[in-house]
């Protein structure tokens, strides 16, 4: 007797979204407060950005998965900010009685979030996240590139206008460190938490670069950083700045400028804002609609 087979055919279709811009969209578009997040998801997705920032529809993370990278990166941005709160102000002391606190804040912190979801999975991850924990402040200890003299801010939020040629437009900062570094530099500090830190590629190249959504993308990445830099050269007039990409998992210190005191603040200014009054321009362009395509799996089966 012949068994009774299914058989599956699938299609990949690309799906093109397209949202028009109303009046009253252009007007929300003018008025609203960006951050650098929100011009990097309209890069990478126009419809991402309208949803998200334009009707203000958060993608919902699946209640039934195990805590994900979002996750464990807000635990350790809100341990950090609580361990090192003491030093704001001041010299950060890397002691023995300071680690003897933070682990304490640390076991507590734990026990309380990602415990309590994790369940079986616990335990592993406390293990590598105290071991990196243990890393990160020997770092914070030793590395020549951390001789901080005085925590100024932690997860500070602060606004300012960027004078672009569509108007002033209203931006966020939402910083996790400022630092006064022994050297006097006021260096901006990101943590990241995942495998893949988007610092921009090098000036020249930003700087020559031939404006498109596509090129900007490609070569800016992220407007984070330049966006930091851009802020501390104005909160800070005449003393050197700087920013940088601190990664929690692998510890690398990533400076946006190497040389803060020499660098042409004016230059790296002009670039980035070049490209960031493109990206702004074409966000507020009333011809340009909010669209992107995405793959749709058809499947069809058949049984004989």
């Amino acid at each position: 007797m012949e068994a009774a087979q299914a058989h599956f055919t699938l299609k990949v279709r690309a799906r093109r979204t397209v949202i028009p811009k109303t009046p009253a969209m252009i007007d929300r578009l003018r008025t609203m407060r960006y951050s650098a997040s929100s011009v990097n998801t309209y890069l990478r997705d126009p419809v991402e950005f309208y949803y998200n920032y334009v009707l203000g529809l958060k993608e919902k993370e699946d209640l039934l998965d195990e805590p994900q990278a979002r996750q464990v990166g807000t635990f350790l941005h809100e341990l950090l900010e609580e361990g090192f709160r003491p030093f704001l102000g001041k010299k950060p002391k890397i002691d023995s009685a300071f680690r003897g606190r933070f682990a304490r804040i640390f076991e507590e912190r734990f026990e309380s979030t990602l415990a309590r979801s994790m369940k079986s999975d616990a335990f592993m991850l406390k293990t590598v996240m105290a071991e990196r924990l243990n890393r990160f402040l020997d770092n914070e200890e030793t590395n020549s590139d951390r001789q901080v003299e005085e925590i100024l801010h932690l997860e500070s939020r602060f606004e300012d206008t960027v004078p672009l040629s569509c108007g002033d437009i209203r931006f966020i900062y939402v910083v996790d460190r400022v630092d006064r570094m022994r050297d006097g530099t006021h260096m901006v500090v990101d943590y990241k938490t995942g495998t893949t830190d988007l610092m921009p590629k090098a000036l020249e190249q930003v700087a020559a670069l031939e404006l498109t959504r596509e090129s900007v993308a490609r070569d800016v990445r992220s407007f984070q950083i330049p966006l930091y830099f851009y802020y501390m050269d104005r909160a800070f007039p005449g003393k050197p700045v700087n920013a940088a990409l601190y990664n929690l998992r692998t510890l690398k210190f990533d400076k946006f400028i190497d040389t803060p005191a020499d660098c042409p603040r004016g230059q790296i200014h002009a670039a980035f804002l070049r490209a960031l009054d493109f990206v702004i321009g074409e966000i507020l362009n009333p011809e340009i609609n909010f669209e992107s395509e995405e793959d749709v799996v058809i499947g069809a089966r058949t049984k004989r």
